[in-house]
């Protein structure tokens, strides 16, 4: 799999696991997508592994996993320097310290998505429009800390990404 670029194992489900994760890293360098949605058996081994690897990943999507964590956040932030594309689904264990990891490092961000994030506050979307130069899009589905009204506020401070909610 020395040329293969994009790589979708969704809804594989137990067919998945570290090892699998960590064969990727070692022999599919050249990856620039991955999707491991429903991939229960991922532990953030096989993903640190995974990013470590492919270094030149610019999209990830990671839906119904365990693995949505701050050390998630921190081993995609300093090994994915080219992450333009993130979709996380289920960070109910990201708090803002994994925000802002990903905040320092990934500058190339264009379109990030976050379904369940209890932790995410206007004022680290806020830091991420300023530290995203990039960044078009911001799409949050059940984020409970932020309203409408936040939503409409940030919108007008930060006219170059579009943020949108769904409550």
């Amino acid at each position: 799999c020395s040329h293969l670029e994009k790589l979708s194992l969704r809804s594989v489900d137990r067919s998945i696991t570290d090892e699998s994760l960590i064969a990727l890293g070692t022999h599919c360098t050249t990856l620039r997508s991955i999707n491991i949605s429903h991939s229960t058996d991922v532990t953030l081994v096989g993903l640190s592994s995974l990013v470590q690897g492919c270094t030149r990943l610019t999209t990830i999507i990671i839906s119904q996993s365990e693995i949505t964590t701050n050390s998630c956040m921190s081993a995609i932030a300093t090994h994915c320097p080219q992450l333009e594309v993130l979709e996380l689904n289920h960070c109910e264990d990201i708090t803002a310290a994994g925000f802002n990891s990903l905040a320092a490092h990934s500058h190339r961000l264009r379109s990030v998505s976050l379904w369940y994030s209890p932790a995410l506050t206007a004022t680290i979307i806020r830091s991420f429009a300023v530290n995203f130069p990039h960044l078009e899009e911001f799409f949050l589905i059940y984020c409970e800390q932020i309203t409408r009204a936040d939503v409409v506020a940030i919108n007008q401070e930060y006219p170059q990404m579009k943020l949108r909610i769904h409550v």
